[in-house]
């Protein structure tokens, strides 16, 4: 099911919308740097499941990283869309997100970009957590 504010109003407008709740709702700073999301042309089951990435991303933030900021960046190019995602938080162990046994979000992050033929890389930042997720646009 599609959420009303993404069919409605498109994939940038929605996370832009999902992130202004998280900074009006909790102590949270957020930036973005998403216009590339304009460029896209995505079938909606695609935008559908870059949201609920974004979605299930900020949730972890905000329940188990204790970060006071969100950063989330979108790089297109005509064969992939480039999503960095990254907090201030206490960071996550490699191994447990690699093996994402433990977490029904990290397993449904992982599925989702496989369907969207996607990959992505964990980067270890000095504080935080980071993630490259690139997606196979053609």
């Amino acid at each position: 099911m599609i959420p009303p504010e993404l069919k409605r109003l498109g994939l940038k407008k929605a996370i832009e919308n999902r992130l202004n709740e998280i900074a009006t709702s909790s102590s949270i700073f957020v930036t973005t740097e998403v216009d590339d999301l304009d460029k896209l042309t995505i079938e909606d089951h695609q935008s559908l499941r870059i949201y609920r990435i974004i979605q299930e991303l900020t949730t972890n933030t905000i329940k188990h990283s204790e970060a006071t900021a969100i950063r989330i960046e979108a790089l297109y190019d005509p064969n992939h869309l480039t999503i960095i995602y990254q907090d201030n938080g206490k960071g996550m162990d490699r191994d447990k997100w690699k093996s994402a046994d433990n977490s029904v979000g990290l397993r449904s992050i992982m599925q989702r970009l496989n369907y969207l033929n996607g990959t992505i890389k964990i980067e270890r930042p000095k504080k935080g957590f980071k993630v490259v997720m690139k997606i196979q646009l053609t």
